[in-house]
């Protein structure tokens, strides 16, 4: 394993910490691509990461009262150091796939309603693993790099970006921002109206993990796809008589649960759509709008987009990795990215 890591060293890595998953890129390969849970037990010197990835997600609603299942990049999850917890755990992750020195840029993928008290966060987390060489890059720009899209040039471009808890969408031009917008809104809100569907219509109570894998499997943003979903069969017990029951959910179902998020989507996107200059909206008009993330992954979510705003909407290449391959791609050309914060 040592000689292997010798082989391997890399000049950039990147960092994409998101709410449901987080993956790290080297190299120009992924070398983490893993759910954002750890599992925390605090003790007399701090606290100790007892479990993390996919075990500790498994974990939530069954762990011991001495256990805390967090998620580092939930707002309400900013304590015990967390971001500097899973930021040392990927990197352990990172580091038996490659080497990284003192010298290696590190990128970091950030929100457009990234604040300065963010950013102290993140400053202290890397400057207690030793990490001096650390660089944020908004992904709204990562996401348009990675798709070989010229950020610097005049001419405008929509990315709308759905990760796990919120969705950001923005028009760039020139290396900065003309128009954007964040909601709190994403793919863990299609999953919560999956279970709130379910709760409501069918008197069934069924855990988040579950409830993703309806989403996954017969998710449909739009109630009459050519090509359709398949039929999902759920079971759980009765809210009120206990008794395992299981019904089978068709997609058109599950696409009414998702209108009310989505509709939110739609409107955040609208509104951007109104305050774009004139002579950008014609830039995208005729190219597209790109759409990225995880939550973007929902079937027949860009054709309901474009429907909506009458303009076509495509998926990114590498959607699940665009920020962290377009943060990588990024810090290779430091002196042309003026929107790279040194941290």
């Amino acid at each position: 394993m040592e000689n292997e890591t010798i082989q391997n060293p890399v000049s950039e890595i990147a960092f994409d910490l998101g709410t449901v998953n987080s993956v790290v890129v080297g190299g120009g390969n992924v070398l983490v691509d893993v759910p954002s849970w750890l599992g925390i037990e605090m003790e007399s010197k701090g606290p100790k990461v007892c479990c993390k990835w996919d075990e500790a997600r498994n974990m939530k609603g069954r762990n011991i009262s001495t256990l805390k299942i967090i998620q580092p990049m939930k707002n309400d999850s900013m304590f015990y150091n967390s971001v500097e917890l899973l930021v040392l755990e990927l990197l352990l992750e990172a580091k038996k796939k490659c080497s990284i020195s003192a010298e290696t840029k590190i990128g970091i993928g950030i929100p457009l309603d990234f604040t300065y008290g963010d950013r102290l966060v993140f400053r202290e987390a890397f400057k207690n693993l030793g990490c001096n060489n650390v660089y944020l890059i908004p992904s709204i720009f990562a996401v348009a790099i990675a798709q070989g899209l010229n950020v610097n040039n005049v001419l405008g471009k929509m990315i709308i970006e759905i990760g796990g808890g919120k969705t950001q969408i923005a028009v760039i031009c020139m290396g900065g921002i003309v128009v954007c917008e964040s909601i709190p809104i994403g793919g863990e809100a299609f999953t919560a109206a999956i279970q709130e569907g379910l709760r409501i219509n069918h008197n069934i109570k069924v855990s988040e993990c579950t409830a993703e894998g309806i989403k996954r499997t017969s998710g449909t943003a739009l109630v009459d796809m050519e090509n359709p979903q398949a039929y999902y069969a759920v079971s759980g017990a009765h809210i009120v008589t206990a008794e395992q029951i299981e019904v089978k959910l068709s997609p058109n179902e599950i696409a009414e649960w998702l209108h009310e998020p989505l509709t939110k989507i739609e409107n955040a996107v609208s509104n951007v759509l109104e305050r774009v200059p004139p002579e950008l909206f014609n830039d995208f008009a005729v190219d597209g709008i790109w759409l990225s993330g995880g939550g973007a992954m929902l079937y027949g979510l860009a054709e309901r987009l474009s429907r909506k705003t009458k303009i076509k909407v495509k998926l990114v290449d590498e959607t699940f990795y665009s920020v962290a391959q377009g943060v990588e791609m990024a810090l290779k050309n430091l002196e042309e990215n003026q929107f790279i914060i040194k941290l």
